[in-house]
């Protein structure tokens, strides 16, 4: 039987990343300290059949690297599954981006090819994430390039981009473009998938025109809600803390302006993980008091809430494309929960 019940295990690897594959199973991704260097190593979880407790069904060890930091995704119609990884300094032979297949009894290396160019220095792949379409894969580094990919082809559409900071990013199709969400914690860029071009920016958020805060994460909204981005406000001051959603409404033209069309207070505790239902109707979310929940995607109302679900910070979290589960990662806890009923079939 699938899980029942919230299920926590503590184990050796470092997660930095989790997602589910369009058939249900969920992928971790992290690193395993090793003498004086780090393994990194993808381990997938099949809760299909009888399972009583979290345990890897099939896991590949990646390159030992001096950094466990590690970003994925699942495509989102396929078993194959994007990993990006830390480059060494002055490694011009190293492969920042691996593409593997998840099947039934393994994880299968299918390609290895390199996104940013920069040799001077080690760099990390910190974000990975296919469109929705999965025609494009983009690739965010902490060195604040940005590279877009045909996939599978893996052909960069442009050199890799410079754009600063980047906390999140995101992918979507609009008037028939797609249209790239930058992220960093001053700014959200719209920039042009086909031609690198930035769209418009939008800039430090002020909420009831007195409260300044910086944004954490950004989501084009899904299936109802598309023609929307979804940013997370994170504030924090003496006298208030927390975390906001604010709803803007894209253009009817690639070239429009976009507006704000509402905003709401979620919780009282800033937002340290971000991530969208596949079919865009909830939102998931941890705080930095270590509790997570969800938000209804069309009122921006919490509607589940989970306090002390880790005993250390999260920065990763997802839902299954069937919202029948929640799994999240603080260092080495891996947590996943199956949602009420009353939410998973809402």
């Amino acid at each position: 039987m699938p899980l029942k019940k919230p299920n926590v295990v503590t184990g050796d690897l470092s997660i930095y990343a989790v997602d589910f594959a369009p058939d249900g199973r969920l992928v971790t991704g992290g690193g395993v300290y090793q003498d004086s260097s780090v393994q990194n190593r993808i381990d997938v979880y099949d809760f299909s059949g009888k399972v009583n407790k979290l345990s890897p069904s099939t896991s590949l060890s990646l390159e030992s690297f001096q950094c466990n930091a590690i970003s994925l995704a699942v495509h989102p119609s396929s078993s194959m599954l994007a990993v990006g990884l830390s480059v060494p300094q002055s490694s011009s032979a190293a492969k920042d981006c691996k593409i593997l297949d998840i099947t039934e009894t393994s994880i299968v290396p299918r390609l290895a090819v390199r996104t940013n160019s920069n040799s001077d220095h080690q760099y990390t792949q910190i974000i990975t994430r296919f469109s929705a379409s999965g025609k494009h894969l983009i690739a965010g580094f902490d060195d604040g390039k940005l590279a877009v990919l045909r996939y599978p082809s893996m052909a960069g559409m442009f050199p890799p981009l410079t754009v600063g900071e980047i906390l999140d990013l995101d992918v979507q199709t609009h008037c028939n473009e797609e249209l790239l969400a930058v992220a960093s914690s001053k700014a959200i860029q719209l920039i042009n998938v086909r031609t690198g071009a930035t769209i418009e920016v939008i800039e430090s958020p002020m909420l009831n025109h007195t409260t300044a805060g910086t944004f954490a994460a950004c989501s084009f909204g899904r299936m109802n809600h598309r023609g929307y981005l979804y940013t997370v406000i994170n504030v924090r001051s003496k006298n208030k803390s927390g975390a906001f959603i604010c709803l803007w409404k894209l253009g009817k033209r690639i070239h429009s302006s976009i507006r704000q069309d509402k905003s709401a207070s979620v919780t009282r505790s800033p937002i340290t993980a971000f991530n969208m239902s596949a079919d865009g109707s909830l939102i998931a979310f941890a705080c930095e008091d270590l509790s997570l929940g969800l938000i209804d995607a069309s009122t921006l109302q919490p509607i589940y809430r989970v306090r002390n679900a880790h005993t250390s910070p999260i920065f990763t979290i997802s839902l299954s494309m069937d919202k029948d589960y929640i799994a999240s990662a603080a260092g080495k806890q891996l947590r996943v929960a199956p949602l009420p009923k009353s939410i998973s079939t809402g």
